[in-house]
């Protein structure tokens, strides 16, 4: 038996030992499912362009937006639900909470299906690799509120697409799970060429510190899988640049001035900063922890959990205090979620130490208790705002009120500003369950719709009164 077998042999022999007395998956997924079931119930998806999106759906049964047909995957439940309540002849009022926890559930499912996916792919092979996707998709997300942008939901789904191009190169899994996500992910958002090429380089790196540990053969398939692989993923970034330039919308040709880009990508309060290099910064010290001794290894892996508690109670003890907006997406996100795939790359080329899978797979349920508690809170906040918009708007006298009104000077202040976004007027719309609903408009537009008939109550959706009462009605 050559020497490269016998390490390979010995390093699966050590994986199963491992994998055999590794905590229960439970302790990671059972917070997850916590936290993904408050945020449907709460509806904390409606935040901002949710309440966009579902007010869409109501009016004309479609939420796609900028070519990103993959969302349509994620409305089907919805869109099902509606056809149901048609068919059945129900009564579109008391149905529409249903609706709403359909759509709110089918986008809260995301991270439980993109870490599942991840943990079924590294469980048997590499399960200390489970702390990657759980940085990326639990911890350095939280610094977003939206849960429908499809940049996240791509950046969330790229971490099984990468573990699964690693631990399976050149194996028909691998290119089935590629043929799965990839056109998923790419029909998303333009940014998620940067991933694309991320895993690309992830590839040729993989395949070419593990040649050495193969017999001649299987060093000869591996490099042309590599080679297939990388050309696939760099053609598919390439390919999604050019497609994007060629179809920009006018919403997103906005953001093409540097000015623009910069604001996207960069701006930030310096609470979430702290909180994406703090993610950063665990991320280091797991990568680097397998040099370590057993006693610093240990340390330092207290020390991450330390470090993700603290940095959680500083990201939410900013909206408590009104020291920041609620942000939709933090386009810094991006570049840490990558950073994160590029050191997941290196970490699995390289055994893990002696104990080292099961301080991962604990930490990886600290940051999925981390990921509840967090988004519990913000589900609180939500619904505290939510229920108290409801109630302001029952209690109007007239059928239409503006955001100025003297009775909803309390949406401008924190922690209820969560509402205070440029979809507040279809967020009233969707939440409102008793009859007559209230129109909630922007200063000065309640006389033109009365007037027109017609109110463009955000970027894409045009009002009409038509609209509001057969199909809100």
């Amino acid at each position: 038996m050559r020497a490269g077998e016998r390490r390979s042999t010995a390093l699966q022999s050590a994986e199963a030992a491992a994998a055999a007395t590794l905590p229960s998956s439970g302790t990671i997924f059972l917070p997850l499912t916590i936290g993904a079931v408050a945020a449907a119930i709460s509806g904390l998806p409606l935040f901002q362009d949710g309440s966009s999106y579902v007010l869409e759906l109501l009016l004309t049964h479609s939420a796609v937006r900028h070519h990103r047909l993959s969302v349509v995957l994620l409305q089907l439940p919805t869109r099902a639900m509606m056809r149901a309540i048609g068919i059945l002849h129900l009564d579109a009022a008391r149905t529409l909470p249903l609706v709403r926890l359909v759509f709110a559930a089918s986008y809260a499912a995301v991270p439980l299906v993109a870490l599942g996916l991840s943990w079924l792919l590294v469980r048997r092979r590499r399960p200390d690799l489970v702390i990657w996707p759980a940085l990326a998709i639990l911890f350095v997300n939280l610094v977003n509120f939206s849960w429908v942008s499809e940049l996240l939901i791509g950046i969330q789904l790229c971490c099984p697409l990468l573990l699964g191009t690693v631990l399976l190169l050149g194996t028909p899994a691998q290119w089935a799970l590629t043929a799965l996500l990839l056109p998923i992910v790419w029909l998303l958002h333009p940014l998620l060429a940067l991933p694309f090429l991320v895993i690309a380089v992830a590839v040729a790196y993989a395949a070419a510190q593990h040649v050495a540990t193969r017999p001649a053969a299987q060093a000869h398939r591996r490099w042309s899988a590599a080679r297939w692989t990388v050309a696939v993923y760099v053609v598919a970034a390439l390919l999604r640049v050019v497609v994007s330039l060629l179809s920009l919308t006018k919403y997103e040709s906005g953001f093409i001035g540097s000015d623009e880009m910069r604001e996207y990508l960069f701006t930030t309060s310096w609470q979430n900063a702290v909180f994406l290099v703090s993610a950063l910064a665990i991320a280091g010290a797991c990568w680097r922890a397998k040099v370590l001794r057993p006693a610093r290894r240990r340390l330092a892996y207290r020390g991450s959990t330390v470090v993700a508690i603290a940095a959680a109670i500083l990201l939410v003890a900013q909206y408590l205090v009104g020291g920041a907006a609620f942000p939709l997406k933090t386009g810094l996100t991006l570049f840490a979620a990558s950073a994160i795939l590029l050191i997941a790359m290196l970490d699995s080329c390289t055994p893990p130490a002696p104990d080292e899978t099961r301080e991962r797979v604990r930490l990886a349920a600290v940051l999925a208790l981390v990921f509840a508690a967090v988004v519990v809170a913000k589900s609180l906040l939500w619904h505290r705002a939510v229920t108290r918009l409801v109630a302001t708007l029952a209690a109007a006298r007239a059928s239409c009120v503006e955001t100025v009104a003297d009775e909803l000077a309390w949406v401008h202040r924190a922690p209820d500003t969560i509402v205070d976004t440029w979809a507040l007027p279809s967020l009233a719309l969707v939440v409102q369950d008793e009859r007559p609903r209230k129109l909630l408009l922007e200063s000065g537009d309640c006389a033109p719709f009365f007037a027109s008939g017609t109110i463009h109550v955000d970027p894409w959706t045009v009002l009409t009164a038509d609209d509001v009462v057969p199909s809100l009605e």
